[in-house]
């Protein structure tokens, strides 16, 4: 959308991991170095763990890409699974020849593969990601696993990556056995100032950028909000492209990087950090006598207070009621699509994992307009669909779009509330951004129609209001969508 405006060949910001982009501080060249020495060196147990946003997808990306030696690789991305399934999808994974009905006939037939692979100087990488949501009876099967061996030699190397809560997990008592076996552990940590600084200059130079495009004051502020987290960073710098793109504006400054916080919620844990590096103080007043008249008096003029602001309330609502109906009586509501049918008219919604919906087609304008004496839009099952972690808009969601704006640009008064949607998994505070952002690139888009950015309101609303269960993949895809309401004075 902005690659032009700035001069650039592709997204800088991209929250897809991106081996090519990835940029090595200190702390992520040591974590990969000594990766690749466990893996070399058929240290059996390694463990990469990490806040979120610290990274690691992105190193490990780049770790299998540098791996030069033959190595048979292949990851769980849940291991929220039984024994059984765990054997499955190994079998799968490994390609492994035969079948199995028990837990014996599995290791029969994952001992022999892992035989055949070391006669042919090969080696096997078994990668355990989101590890901390591994349980007890899991970590035993896998633990299990590594103790078949050949001369006292390691003939499957297991990589658990995870966050900083599988640390918690292995410190159990339980888990004793596994933790002894560990032999390569690294914990990445966020990014200093200096580094947010390289980091930055490092993904633009990438993505073609020939000047300077954030100002050495705005990467202090990206510091600042993001404190050194790079998924973070690749949020906040990719808003303040968006927002200077549609401000008409070269370079980034200061300013920009505020306002861009401000509307990712950002300034809020900036304020926390900075409240917890204040020592508080508390002073002690001299006490003073009671006195029961006086005591009785606060208490009846509090309760007169409260019946005052109590009443005051109930006016400024009769009023606002008032105003209410009488400024939206006739407007038109373009509402979700799940909701009573009579408010229902136009719903887009984004999705991180692309879904097959029977009912999806790209009609033109005459599907969502009817000219009559009284004109509405017609309810549609169009979708968006977002791909997993990323934030472009594929072809027919454009389409979707386009014609959307063909049909509003008839209303040029109209007033647009673009509501961004996530599931309930990972942080709170990143599912808020990442919804809003969203929200935002479809902004964008429709600004660059000829709507006005004075009419469009943008909300990150997270993983508030699901339309599904958040239990199922299924469920999890509907509640990662963008909704539009739309009114029409």
């Amino acid at each position: 959308m902005y690659l032009s405006h700035y001069n650039l060949t592709r997204m800088p910001f991209s929250i897809s991991p991106d081996p090519n982009m990835l940029w090595l501080g200190e702390n992520h060249s040591e974590a990969l170095a000594a990766l690749k020495y466990g893996i070399y060196e058929n240290k059996g147990f390694l463990v990469l763990t990490g806040d979120v946003g610290t990274g690691k997808t992105a190193l490990i990306n780049r770790l299998l890409k540098e791996i030069d030696f033959k190595t048979l690789i292949a990851t769980i991305p849940d291991p929220g699974l039984t024994s059984i399934d765990l054997f499955k999808l190994l079998s799968h994974e490994f390609k492994l020849k035969g079948t199995f009905k028990t837990k014996v006939d599995f290791l029969l037939l994952f001992k022999k593969f892992l035989h055949q692979t070391y006669a042919s100087y090969g080696k096997v990488l078994l990668i355990i990601d989101e590890a901390q949501r591994t349980d007890h009876n899991l970590l035993e099967q896998i633990r299990l696993l590594s103790n078949i061996e050949l001369d006292n030699r390691k003939l499957i190397n297991i990589f658990f990556v995870g966050q900083s809560e599988f640390n918690e997990i292995l410190m159990m008592d339980q888990n004793r056995a596994t933790r002894q076996r560990i032999a390569v552990r690294y914990h990445l940590k966020p990014l200093t100032e200096e580094e947010t600084t390289k980091y930055v200059q490092f993904r633009l130079k990438i993505a073609g950028a020939s000047r300077e495009i954030f100002k050495s004051e705005a990467i202090q502020e990206v510091f600042h909000f993001c404190r050194g987290y790079p998924r973070l960073i690749n949020i906040l710098c990719d808003r303040c492209l968006i927002t200077g793109y549609s401000e008409g504006l070269s370079s980034i400054y200061p300013t920009i990087v505020a306002e861009c916080a401000r509307d990712l919620d950002l300034i809020a844990g900036k304020k926390d950090q900075a409240n917890k590096e204040q020592p508080i103080t508390i002073k002690e007043e001299k006490k003073e006598p009671k006195k029961e008249p006086k005591k009785v008096k606060r208490r009846r003029f509090s309760k007169v207070r409260v019946a005052l602001i109590a009443l005051l309330s109930l006016v400024l609502v009769i009023a606002g009621y008032s105003y209410y109906k009488s400024k939206f009586s006739n407007a038109m509501l373009f509402d979700y699509i799940y909701r009573s049918v009579e408010k229902i008219d136009y719903t887009l919604r984004g999705q991180e994992e692309p879904f097959e919906d029977k009912n999806f087609s790209n009609n033109d304008e005459n599907n969502y307009w009817r000219g009559t004496s009284d004109e509405y839009i017609q309810p549609s099952n169009d979708l968006i669909y977002f791909n997993h972690d990323s934030n472009e808009l594929d072809n027919q969601s454009l389409q979707v779009l386009d014609n959307l704006s063909k049909v509003i640009f008839k209303h040029p008064d109209a007033y647009f509330i673009i509501q961004g949607y996530t599931d309930s998994q990972g942080n709170f505070w990143y599912n808020k951004q990442l919804s809003r952002t969203r929200a935002e690139i479809v902004k964008s888009y429709l600004v660059e129609k000829g709507i006005l950015p004075s009419n469009i309101e943008v909300v990150g609303m997270g993983s508030e209001n699901p339309i599904a269960s958040n239990e199922t993949a299924a469920g999890r895809r509907k509640n990662r969508r963008v909704e539009i309401q739309v009114i029409l004075e």
